[in-house]
């Protein structure tokens, strides 16, 4: 007679059974994944862009992070630019959390037009990885994905309510699948991986992103849904494909700076009329940022930034974000924000001899010149045409110092 006992040493599991396992079903998966059509990339931002701009980023719940169909094209420049939402243009007559891909234009898309306009710069690409919400550590691993293309130069900017903050360096929607992977490549950063990433995390990054079908999942998933979108209308399971989100949830954001930073007392995030200003929430982050305290870990990543930003040799022009009058006039962000520009002209200085250039604030009247958001923070809510000028002046100044344009192109036009 068989009883339990006889039965449990051919079936008690092993390390053996485990690893068989996890290989059948990667066979499966990956023959599976060779099945998987070429599939469209569905970008956020795409219409928002001059023909030089080459949106980077895949859309949030995209586990890749960053797209794959994009090869530099080895007879034209490379412009990297990293931003967050300080690279966006955005109109005053629309509300933040109701706005569309088609309300959005970028600072970048102008600035690669002037290029072409005022400097001639025809043979140039510019990818762009501009993520709403992006913070120290996201940016961080998105420069690091940027130099594995070898850019020409790397353009990025300093944001004066998020850089140097002590609350929340990465967005955890934005990044993290991809960080383990660039990391990787830089022993300085190997203590990153274990201390900010999953173990879902550093798993995709050594397996997922090498699987097809694991890898697009996302894309293979809205393919699947608009080829048979009939049959699954039909049925009551589908409502359409999934909106290109571009921001991120702000609610959670603003209950945790009036908990955490006012201690439940709303008054400070209050205007004269009682109402909410997105305004005074940075002004609350602000306040309490720490340029320059390198016990802070938004400094010790932007360090981190540095070198790695250093040690590649790429020409990179970092720039520090301008904002307008309101911040100025509060005398607790006035002082924060030429805090953050003295650590930044003192760490530039720090860095002559190498190709990185910080250009710690922005011209006075070139700052004047822009039209900000009312009660909407620091985003720009009109065409800042010096600002773009300027911009496109200081790459094209970047290029020509650092040798990358031929002789007609470094002739001022």
């Amino acid at each position: 007679m068989v009883t339990r006992s006889t039965l449990v040493p051919f079936f008690e599991p092993n390390w053996g059974s485990v690893i068989r396992i996890g290989f059948w079903c990667l066979l499966f998966l990956w023959l599976f994944g060779k099945a998987v059509p070429p599939l469209p990339e569905r970008i956020p931002l795409q219409s928002a862009t001059a023909s030089a701009l080459v949106p980077m980023l895949t859309i949030f719940d995209d586990h890749r992070t960053v797209r794959d169909d994009y090869r530099p094209d080895s007879k034209k420049l490379h412009i990297a630019w990293i931003s967050d939402s300080s690279g966006v243009v955005s109109p005053q007559d629309v509300k933040l959390s109701q706005m569309s891909a088609s309300d959005y234009d970028l600072i970048p898309s102008h600035v690669a037009a002037d290029l072409q306009k005022r400097h001639a710069l025809r043979d140039f690409d510019m990818p762009l990885y501009l993520r709403l919400g992006s913070r120290p550590l996201d940016n961080l691993v998105f420069a690091l994905r940027a130099l594995q293309d070898k850019p020409d130069l790397i353009v990025m900017n300093v944001n004066p309510v998020w850089t140097f903050g002590h609350y929340q360096i990465m967005n955890q929607s934005t990044s993290l699948n991809l960080a383990p992977s660039v990391w990787a490549t830089m022993p300085s950063l190997w203590y990153m991986i274990p201390l900010f990433c999953s173990p879902a995390e550093n798993l995709w990054a050594l397996v997922g992103r090498h699987v097809d079908i694991l890898r697009e999942a996302l894309p293979f998933k809205d393919y699947l849904e608009q080829k048979y979108e009939a049959s699954l209308k039909a049925l009551g399971v589908y409502a359409g494909p999934a909106p290109l989100v571009l921001g991120v949830p702000l609610l959670g954001i603003k209950f945790w700076i009036v908990e955490n930073i006012l201690h439940g007392d709303a008054s400070g995030v209050l205007d004269k009329t009682g109402k909410l200003n997105a305004m005074l929430y940075d002004v609350q982050l602000i306040r309490r940022s720490a340029p320059g305290d390198d016990r802070s870990f938004a400094t010790i990543a932007f360090h981190d930034l540095l070198d790695a930003l250093k040690a590649s040799g790429v020409p990179v022009l970092i720039y520090a974000h301008p904002v307008s009058d309101f911040f100025y006039d509060n005398p607790d962000t006035n002082t924060k924000i030429k805090a953050m520009q003295d650590f930044l002209a003192q760490t530039n200085d720090r860095l002559k001899g190498s190709r990185i250039r910080i250009i710690s604030s922005i011209p006075e009247p070139v700052r004047k010149s822009i039209a900000f958001r009312k009660n909407d923070g620091y985003h720009a809510a009109i065409d800042p045409t010096k600002f773009d000028d300027y911009l496109a002046d200081q790459i094209w100044l970047m290029l020509r110092d650092s040798g990358k344009l031929s002789p007609p192109e470094a002739k001022k036009p």
